[in-house]
Parts: structure tokens; C-alpha cells; sequence
């Protein structure tokens, strides 16, 4: 056997190494095994079945509560949540890649397959539907402070006056009976003042012996010139005591008088009940206490007001008790109906409702049931037959409904409310626009009343949709009856919030410019904003270009102009503008923070044509005079409010994901072992050669 050198025996290692590390990757890069077919299952908090599982092998809807178990009648499922914790609500698709990304590559088995399990959040139905009444005057003036919560049934369109408790003291309804609120949550009611009685009377409650009785005092009004009054009217009568005389008590003409009471006689036996089952076992924390007459040795069953909930009596009438003070009361479970059915509400033209299901019991075997068990009607929608309908042995049944036509009520005046922030404290009284009027001019300082010495009005946000307004701006009907929208009455009267915008005496830190298109309503702007434009700051420059497109065809940009109230101020473009000549054109209207917004609109000229004529024109509404600061009066009718854009949001760009599967390292270490007996078969051919 001959020997090598060592650069050959180096160069053999060499050779091995290189091919065992050319093989890594190709376990680096193998696939994972992917996910064919997810085990579904869906549990509660507790970690209980609420639905069956199943197999995925492309998509799924997540059960909704109509279809789900071991629920109470009065529990629903608000939403699910996987083991990552995304939040899914119910009835959602669910697809398999979306599966495969909860479970992730080691969660799939060699064969393709995952368990996937997605928990419930579970609460109390919320079958209530609240709304807020507001109680105003007749002249429409709000009350302070004169609010109530209501709670209706969901989809309710009215509701009775007779739910109302909190009625301004003083106050009684302008009308009684049903109040319609249509799909809204808001509603105004009308009170008046209350006409007091002529004659208050004080009556002092004293014992049969003449003795008073401390503390025990009522007021009652009565009509003017009254003599007598009736005892149903006495409201006070002091705990454990009881009226001598029924009846009318005479008074004459005097403001005072004495009523007779005595101590109410409890009853002398008193029984505690203990609820069993029929074996005798007992029931746990089932025990009522009733009263009895004196020497009592029965009583009704009818006395008995705390059966066990789930639990009827199996004897009813007459118990004996005899001497003693205590009794055994024999129970058993109610029996459930036999049958459930779930009804799935669908349209007339056989699309179902999204999560519209309802479960009803029935007697076991029967066939038919009538709709007036029906109860969850969506809120909206009515049925479209009504009567029996048949089932036969099924335990599911589709119902037809259809959309409940809501009645229009045509819009006729709008009302306006002016208060601060808090909804409640007035600033002005009430105004209101009809079709035929003009217009209405927005309150301005002189007129605001309720407001502070350091307050300052600097104009108006409506509450319906937070739109900007100035002091003293007109408004017209048109313009308000879109934002009216629905919140009509039955009277055709829609009432509008507005509320006043205040600001504190602070000092201005901070300007910013807004370059906008000089037209009403929302504006776009036509150039970059100049912000963060301060005090310390000696001047800025307006700027001489407008973005592409912004500029009318035939017109050039010759300058800028803003508008205040009644005052129109022009600037050149490209003019040195200081901070101290914005700040007096603002005149004071900036936030409490100090900042403050300039809007400016272009002025435009004309292009000179080539038979060298040329006309100056402005796309501003006074003036093309590009003096710098060149002030000029308009009309108040020329008053507008911009609305500054918001800043664009960002956005984030999600890269895919990659990984390996799970035959990676067996593929990997297959390769490996070839790598090492190539490498030691290069070297055994160069180091090795047999003579």
C-alpha cells in the first residue's frame, strides 16, 4: 500500500466535508406535512361540549347560540376564541388555511390531520332595548337635567307613558298613551308645570291614647276651599302601625288636624315549611316561613310562595299541622315537554336570516304548533302566515317572514337645541327652521347666556355628526334635513343638538395652515399643510404650488385668501407671512391647548391669450387683489366652516411565512449518512490505494 502526501490526504477531507454540508439544506428546505382534514370540537369556559364535533375538510360556520347545548334559555354565545386567542363571532366562516395557522406546523400529524378547538364566551341575553328620554317644555326649551333610561323589548317602535317614573317634579305629560320612536334610542317628551292645589294640610299621626308619635308628620295638598279629605290619600302612615278610622276626616278651615293609629297585631304562630322530595330525601336550602292566626292547626297550600324552582307540589289544599311550628311539604319535578323543534326564520323567497333560529317545546308527538309560540321573531320582520304549521315527526321547520313596512312620516320643521358639551346646561333658547323658511342664523356671543367669565364662544359642533360651525353662520332648511335623518317624530319635527364650542383664555403656540378648494361643504386640499408653525418663529412663507390638477384650466395661482366672519384677507403667493399678522386675523379662535388652523383658498387669474388680451378673474368669491394683506369686507351670508382632513393612516405590509415539515429531519439525516460514506469512500480511493 502506497502512502500520499499530505496536501492529498488534506484535500480528500476537504472533498468529504464540502459534501455532508451541501446536504443541510435540502432538510432545511424540505416541506412540512400540510393540513388535510381538522377534528373540530367547541367547548364553554368550563370546558364542556357545546356542540358536536366534526370533521373540516374545507370550511365551517361557528355555531351560533340557537344551535348550541348545555346553554341556559336565558345565555348566548357573544363569540369564540382559538387557542391563539383570535376572536371569531358566531355564524363566521372558518376555513382550513385558517386552521392550519392556529395549529401551526407541529401541530399537524404525518398524515395531514389537527384537532382544533375553539372556546365560547358565553353571557346573558341582552333582550332589552334601552332609550333615553329627554323631557322638554311645550315651546321645545329642554329642561336641565331632565333625563330618563328606558328599557323596551328589542324591535319595539313605541312605548306607553306609563313606563315613565322620573317626570320633573313639578311637571306632569303634555299627552299620555303611546309615544312612537321608530328605530331610534332618543326621543323628546313634552311636560308642562303642574297647577298646584290652593290648600296644604299637615297631618300629625297620634296614638289612640292622644299621644303623638314622633317623626310622624305628612303634607297633602288638597283643591282650595276643601273641608274634608279622604284617608286614601295618606301616603305616610308610620311602619307597623295602622289607621283607628277609614274615611273622610274633617278639617273645616283649618290647616292642621290629628289622625288616630294603632299598632298592626302580628300574627301569633308562626310555621317553618321544609320541601322534600317524595323518598323523604330532603331538599337542600328549601325552607319557607309563614304566618298563621293564633291556634291555627291547618293551613292552605295557597299560602306557600317558595316551591323550588323546577319543582310542583304533589299535594294540593288543606296541610295539617296540629301544635307544631314545623311541616314536611312532599315535592316533585315538573315534567318537560317531550319535543323540541328549531325553527330557522327564512324570507319569502327562501334565503335564510343570518342567525335566526329559535327553539320552542312542545308536547311529545305532536305535529303541528301554532305561531303564537313563536318569540324571537327578528326585529324588524313579521311573519308572513300566521296559524298552525306542521311538522309532522321533524324537529326542524323553516318560517317564513318578511320585512315590517315602517311608516314615513314626512319632515316638516327642524328644532335646534343649543347647550354645552354636557347636553344639559342651555345656552340659547330653542330655534327652528321650516321648508319655507330662509334661513336661521346661528347664535353668536352677544346672545349665549350660562357661560363663564374665562369662556369664550368660538362656534358650534353639531352632536348628530360633529360638524363645525361658526358663530352667527346661516343655516338653511336644506342643509339640515339630511342630517335629520330619520329622527322624526310623529309630528314631522326632527331636533337637531348643537353644541357650544368654548375655549378659555390661553396664549396661541401653534399655527397651522390648511391650503383647501374654495367651495362650500367638505374641501380637498390643493397643497401641502404648513404645520407646527410657532411664536418663535420671525416669518413663513406661503406656498406658489398646488398640486397636479388643482389648478382650473386657462387660470394661473397669483395668491391666497382667508375669509373670517365678515372679513376677507388676500397674500401673495410665496409672501413672508409673520406669526404676530395670523394670530390677529384669528382673533382668538384657537383651542385650549393654543392651537390654532388657517384655512386659505387659491386665487386664480386668468392666462393671458395670444392676441395678448387678458382678463383678471378670481376663483374667490370677492376679490383678486394681491396686495399683501389686503382686508376687505363680505356679507355674513359668505361664513364657512372647513373641516380639516385627517391624516391618512398607515399601513403595514405582512410578509408570507415559510417552514419545514415534519419529515425535514429524517430526510435530513438520510442525506447526512450518504454525505458521510461518499466522503469516506473519496478518502479510502485517495489515501488508500492498494499497491
Amino acid at each position: 500500500m502506497q502512502k500520499t502526501t499530505f496536501k492529498t490526504r488534506l484535500l480528500a477531507l476537504l472533498t468529504a466535508a464540502f459534501m455532508i454540508v451541501m446536504c443541510v439544506p435540502f432538510a432545511a428546505f424540505a416541506e412540512d406535512a400540510k393540513l388535510t382534514k381538522a377534528h373540530v370540537s367547541f367547548k364553554d369556559a368550563a370546558w364542556n361540549d357545546l356542540y358536536t364535533t366534526f370533521d373540516v375538510t374545507d370550511w365551517f360556520n361557528l355555531p351560533t347560540t340557537s344551535n348550541a347545548i348545555n346553554l341556559a334559555e336565558d345565555e348566548e354565545i357573544v363569540s369564540w376564541k382559538d387557542a391563539k386567542n383570535n376572536v371569531y363571532q358566531p355564524g363566521e366562516k372558518v376555513t382550513l388555511e385558517q386552521m392550519a395557522e392556529i395549529v401551526g406546523t407541529n401541530g399537524v400529524a404525518s398524515d395531514g390531520t389537527a384537532f382544533v378547538t375553539f372556546e365560547a364566551t358565553v353571557q346573558k341575553k341582552v333582550t332589552k332595548k334601552p332609550v333615553y328620554v329627554s323631557y322638554i317644555l311645550e315651546s321645545g326649551e329642554p329642561l336641565a337635567n331632565a333625563t330618563e333610561q328606558i328599557e323596551l323589548e328589542n324591535g319595539a317602535t313605541t312605548f306607553s307613558t306609563s313606563l315613565l317614573k322620573k317626570v320633573p317634579a313639578g311637571y306632569e305629560l303634555c299627552e299620555t298613551g303611546d309615544v312612537y320612536i321608530g328605530e331610534n334610542d332618543t326621543v323628546n317628551v313634552k311636560v308642562r308645570e303642574v297647577k298646584k292645589p290652593a290648600k296644604v294640610v299637615y297631618v300629625s299621626y297620634i296614638l289612640e291614647s292622644g299621644e303623638p308619635l314622633a317623626n310622624a308628620t305628612e303634607q297633602i295638598e288638597l283643591e282650595n276651599g276643601a273641608t274634608t279629605f279622604s284617608t286614601s290619600l295618606l301616603k305616610k302612615v308610620p311602619a307597623g302601625y295602622e289607621l283607628c278610622e277609614t274615611g273622610d276626616v274633617y278639617i273645616g278651615e283649618n290647616d292642621t288636624v290629628n289622625v288616630k293609629v294603632r299598632e298592626v297585631k302580628k300574627p301569633a304562630k308562626v310555621v317553618y315549611v321544609s320541601y322534600i322530595l317524595e323518598s323523604g330525601e330532603p331538599l337542600a336550602n328549601a325552607i319557607e316561613q309563614i304566618e298563621l292566626e293564633n291556634g291555627a292547626t291547618t293551613f292552605s297550600t295557597s299560602l306557600l310562595k317558595k316551591v323550588p324552582a323546577g319543582y310542583e307540589l304533589c299535594e294540593t289544599g288543606d296541610v295539617y299541622i296540629g301544635t307544631n311550628d314545623t311541616v314536611n311539604v312532599k315535592v316533585r319535578e315538573t315534567k318537560k315537554p317531550a319535543k323540541v323543534v328549531y325553527v330557522s326564520y327564512i324570507l319569502e323567497n327562501g334565503e335564510p336570516l343570518a342567525n335566526a333560529i329559535e327553539k320552542i317545546e312542545l308536547e311529545n308527538g305532536a305535529t303541528t304548533f301554532n305561531t303564537s309560540v313563536l318569540k324571537e321573531v327578528p326585529a324588524g320582520y313579521e311573519l308572513c302566515e300566521t296559524g298552525d304549521v306542521y311538522i309532522g315527526t321533524n324537529d326542524t321547520v323553516n318560517v317564513k317572514v318578511r320585512e315590517v313596512k315602517k311608516p314615513e312620516v314626512s319632515l316638516t320643521k327642524i328644532k335646534m337645541i343649543f347647550t354645552k358639551a354636557d347636553g344639559a346646561t342651555s345656552v340659547f333658547a330653542t330655534g327652528e327652521l321650516t321648508a319655507a323658511s330662509e334661513w336661521y342664523v346661528l347664535p353668536d356671543a352677544a346672545g349665549v347666556i350660562n357661560l363663564t367669565a374665562s369662556e369664550k364662544l368660538t362656534g358650534w359642533t353639531l352632536f348628530q355628526n360633529g360638524a363645525k360651525y361658526a358663530a352667527g353662520e346661516k343655516v338653511t332648511f336644506e342643509s339640515l334635513k339630511e342630517l335629520a335623518g330619520k329622527n322624526v317624530d310623529k309630528d314631522g319635527v326632527a331636533y337637531l343638538n348643537f353644541y357650544a364650542d368654548l375655549k378659555t383664555d390661553v396664549e396661541l403656540k401653534n399655527i397651522t395652515i390648511k391650503y383647501v378648494e374654495d367651495k362650500d361643504g367638505a374641501q380637498e386640499d390643493v397643497a401641502a399643510p404648513q404645520n407646527n408653525f410657532t411664536a418663535k418663529d420671525e416669518f413663513t412663507i406661503l406656498t406658489d404650488n398646488l398640486y397636479d390638477g388643482k389648478v382650473p384650466a386657462g387660470k394661473k395661482l397669483i395668491g391666497w385668501q382667508y375669509k373670517n366672519g365678515g372679513k376677507t384677507t388676500n397674500f401673495v403667493k410665496g409672501e413672508h407671512v409673520k406669526f404676530d399678522t395670523l394670530k390677529a386675523l384669528l382673533n382668538g379662535n384657537w383651542d385650549n391647548e393654543g392651537n390654532a388652523w388657517v384655512t386659505l383658498t387659491p386665487v386664480f387669474q386668468d392666462v393671458k391669450s395670444d392676441n395678448g388680451n387678458s382678463s383678471s378673474s378670481s376663483s374667490s368669491s370677492n376679490t383678486t387683489n394681491t396686495s399683501s394683506s389686503n382686508t376687505t369686507n363680505t356679507s355674513a351670508s359668505q361664513k364657512q366652516v372647513v373641516k380639516a382632513a385627517a391624516a391618512p393612516a398607515n399601513t403595514t405590509k405582512v410578509l408570507p411565512k415559510t417552514g419545514a415539515t415534519n419529515a425535514a429531519p429524517l430526510i435530513g439525516g438520510s442525506l447526512a449518512v450518504v454525505a458521510l460514506l461518499m466522503g469516506y469512500g473519496v478518502y479510502g480511493l485517495v489515501l488508500r490505494k492498494k499497491d
